[in-house]
C-alpha cells in the first residue's frame, strides 16, 4: 500500500510523526509532500503522485487544503 501524505502540515507535529512512523512499521510506503503554499508546477506534481498511491492524507489541521487537493 501506498500513501501520499499532503498539505500545509509540519513534519514535526508530534501526531503526525507517529501516525507515519507507525503506517511505515505496517509496511506502508509514505510519500511525503509538505508545502506552504500550493503553487501551479506543485498542484501538478501532486495529480501526478495521486495517481499511483491507494489514498492521500492530509494530517490534522489541513482542513484548509482538502479543497485545493480534491482538485
Amino acid at each position: 500500500m501506498k500513501i501520499l501524505v499532503t498539505g500545509a502540515y509540519h513534519k514535526d507535529h508530534e501526531k503526525t510523526k507517529n501516525l507515519i512512523k507507525g503506517l511505515k512499521l505496517l509496511g506502508v510506503k509514505i510519500i511525503e509532500l509538505p508545502y506552504r503554499s500550493l503553487k501551479v508546477d506543485l498542484a501538478k506534481k501532486i495529480a501526478l503522485l495521486s495517481r499511483n498511491v491507494d489514498a492521500v492524507f492530509l494530517p490534522g489541521f489541513t482542513h484548509s487544503n482538502v479543497k485545493q487537493i480534491k482538485k
